[in-house]
């Protein structure tokens, strides 16, 4: 019997590769795009259903890779339809935010290297494409209507601070732990 290209790499995959490109191989020729987006919604549904369940009966940990796969599908669901396609990002988003507060230490250093060294040079590369994709019109809206910006200034240097005087202390006094704003109220005495 002659293989087929996908049949040949199914046949000599590792069993995971192969679990996956049966799947693969199954939603493409067994459904059209849009039922495959409405299985992914529906199997989204019911990870996320499995992953509330872990959470009520106190397995948190239990309930990371079932909360992962729930945003992971979501967002690849809402990609057939265009009215919640701009929502894939931010479900990808959660998903990474999930793995990184269940799998912190994935997140902390690579080879070695400790990855919080990255936060401002990747802060200076996301400021200066925000910056080279703004335009004439822009500046224009802002002049315009400049009330939204003056209270996302105000909300942004005061939100802050207040914040910082509602932090409740640990057990040892330290509250910079668990609100960065407290670090700024007791250097500059608030």
């Amino acid at each position: 019997m002659q293989l087929s290209g996908k049949m040949r790499v199914i046949v000599y995959s590792p069993p995971l590769f192969t679990l996956a490109c049966s799947l693969q191989l199954i939603l493409r020729y067994t459904f059209d795009a849009m039922r495959m987006y409405k299985l992914l919604l529906w199997l989204s549904l019911l990870t996320a259903v499995i992953a509330a369940t872990c959470f009520m009966l106190n397995n948190q940990y239990g309930a990371a890779p079932f909360l992962i796969a729930a945003f992971i599908l979501a967002a690849t669901g809402v990609q057939g339809y265009p009215r919640f396609k701009g929502f894939s990002f931010t479900l990808i988003i959660f998903a990474a935010t999930a793995c990184a507060l269940y799998f912190p230490a994935a997140f902390t250093s690579f080879q070695g290297y400790p990855l919080k060294n990255l936060i401002i040079p990747l802060l200076i590369i996301i400021m200066f494409g925000m910056g080279t994709h703004m335009s004439a019109k822009d500046f224009i809206g802002i002049i315009k209507t400049p009330k939204p910006v003056f209270v996302g200034i105000v909300c942004h240097y005061t939100g802050d601070w207040l914040l910082a005087g509602v932090c409740i202390p640990s057990s040892t006094g330290n509250c910079s732990r668990h609100y960065p704003g407290r670090v700024l109220a007791k250097r500059y005495g608030v």
